[in-house]
């Protein structure tokens, strides 16, 4: 009943029932029930948060036979968060994981012995033979991963065949940088012959939100770039226009560049001037040679207007938030990350959310509007 509970579509709306069931089980070893009641604990769901609880019964799940519990506490012993870090240990439980079917663990394995931090040293082989085992059970990280790997020839293992495959199984399940790096290989032709068109198609697929999480905002500013250029895409100012937008949203400097020249174009002097003004702050060379070239053809009144545009672009909050963007939670830290949490926002850089300490979630409809100033259909 609490496995259920804790995998049902409102997971944990009743902690107290499921900590209990979680709890009788536990009292008789079972495995899984372990793992849920350590994260629990990790969480601070129905009891305070206690790492050492939390970690004791992630322990007792992975000595019990769960591979999950195993794979993360390699995690942890590989952080240093919760632990003091020991890569040896981490590798062991890793192992461990492998030994009890969790198909992750190849992956993590895999970058171990590729980044060399064991005491055998970089072994590059072994390496790229765990991280195909865990792409071959359809681990979507190291299917990217691998793909990467090919294709920038690490260790002169460059095969742009096998990088276009594993890259193309990784952006067929819908991960962003797969679809974003299979784009620009199709775009320029690396590895495949030039098709600006499927580079468009893969673009647009990561420009789409899944499951209410933010578009790939690099996608976003190319899908306008193409409506823009007419290259992979029709000529189409309006399209161009809304995808640009959207990607300035989420704080890309080009983005807003592009944007700005989109309205300069098309002769919208006070939009542009402010886009480029703000793209200009972003230290984007182009944007102000530009603004300060499309300012010889405004009036000083149109010029305080553009500017004023700009200073509510860039002062406006979303829930008290200056901005979902990269940028802004790299000057400001945990403070935003943890307001995001709160807020139910979705980070787009998971690499460095997670560095930081954050766990990413779904946009809500309400959050979505908010970012995006459209719904969600």
């Amino acid at each position: 009943m609490g496995v259920e509970l804790i995998h049902g579509k409102r997971a944990y709306v009743d902690h107290e029932t499921a900590f209990n069931c979680f709890k009788i089980a536990a009292e008789k070893e079972h495995p899984k029930a372990l793992y849920y009641l350590a994260r629990m604990f990790e969480k601070g769901e129905h009891v305070n948060a206690d790492p050492n609880e939390s970690l004791k019964y992630y322990q007792k799940s992975s000595k019990a036979g769960f591979g999950p519990a195993s794979a993360f506490l390699g995690l942890q012993f590989d952080s240093g968060k919760q632990v003091k870090r020991d890569v040896e240990k981490a590798f062991q439980y890793f192992e461990l994981a492998i030994q009890q079917g969790e198909e992750s663990a190849n992956y993590f394995k895999g970058k171990y012995l590729l980044n060399g931090e064991l005491k055998g040293g970089k072994q590059t082989k072994d390496g790229i033979r765990c991280l195909e085992i865990s792409a071959q059970k359809g681990y979507v990280p190291a299917q990217f991963d691998l793909g990467m790997l090919y294709m920038d020839g690490v260790d002169a293992l460059q095969n742009y065949e096998k990088g276009i495959y594993w890259l193309t199984e990784a952006a067929k399940k819908d991960n962003q940088k797969a679809q974003n790096k299979l784009a620009h290989c199709y775009y320029y032709g690396i590895g495949v012959d030039v098709n600006m068109n499927g580079a468009y198609g893969w673009w647009r697929r990561a420009a789409e939100p899944l499951n209410g999480a933010l578009p790939s905002a690099e996608a976003l500013m190319n899908c306008g770039i193409c409506n823009m250029t007419g290259k992979g895409a029709e000529k189409d100012v309006s399209g161009a226009e809304n995808y640009l937008l959207k990607a300035s949203r989420l704080g890309l400097p080009h983005a807003q560049f592009c944007l700005g020249i989109l309205y300069k174009d098309h002769d919208v002097k006070i939009q542009a001037h402010a886009w480029l003004n703000i793209a200009a702050t972003g230290k984007h060379e182009n944007a102000i040679k530009e603004r300060n070239q499309l300012e010889k053809n405004m009036t000083p009144l149109e010029v305080r207007e553009a500017q004023q545009i700009a200073e509510k672009i860039a002062n406006q909050e979303i829930n008290g938030i200056t901005a979902v963007s990269t940028e802004n939670i790299r000057s400001n830290g945990k403070d935003v990350v943890e307001k995001l949490k709160k807020l139910g926002f979705f980070v787009q850089d998971q690499e460095l959310l997670e560095s930081l300490g954050g766990n990413p979630n779904a946009l809500s409809d309400e959050e979505f509007e908010a970012v995006f100033g459209e719904s969600r259909d």
